[in-house]
């Protein structure tokens, strides 16, 4: 799946889980989870997040219009296929970046992110 955010490409995002919850109104949490990329792909979103603020944490109020305290709300595009694509503004609220044991030079990156 193709997909950017904050205007940097994500390569090979190969898992999406998406949770709908309603808090007032509906929203969206996607999981994210890039195949092995480069140190340069890697370093660029790790920049992208700490220009932005870095990781959020989102607080919902009753009717469910989200707060953010530390990072920014960026744009998400993610093309699903069949014509179908999502784009909305998300907040960052979880990194974690692997090395997979057979290729040790590149980098895995999830991402949890929560529709604004």
């Amino acid at each position: 799946m193709a997909a950017t955010l904050g205007g940097v490409p994500l390569p090979g995002v190969y898992v999406q889980d998406v949770q709908h919850e309603r808090a007032g109104k509906p929203f969206r949490r996607w999981t994210l989870r890039t195949r092995p990329m480069t140190y340069a792909e890697h370093q660029a979103i790790l920049d992208m997040i700490q220009a932005n603020g870095g990781i959020a944490q989102v607080e919902r109020a009753v009717d469910g219009t989200s707060h953010s305290i530390g990072g920014g709300a960026v744009l998400f595009v993610l093309d699903e296929g069949g014509g179908n694509s999502t784009q909305t503004y998300v907040y960052i609220t979880a990194l974690r970046v692997s090395r997979p044991l057979s290729l040790p030079a590149r980098r895995e990156i999830e991402l949890e992110l929560e529709e604004v």
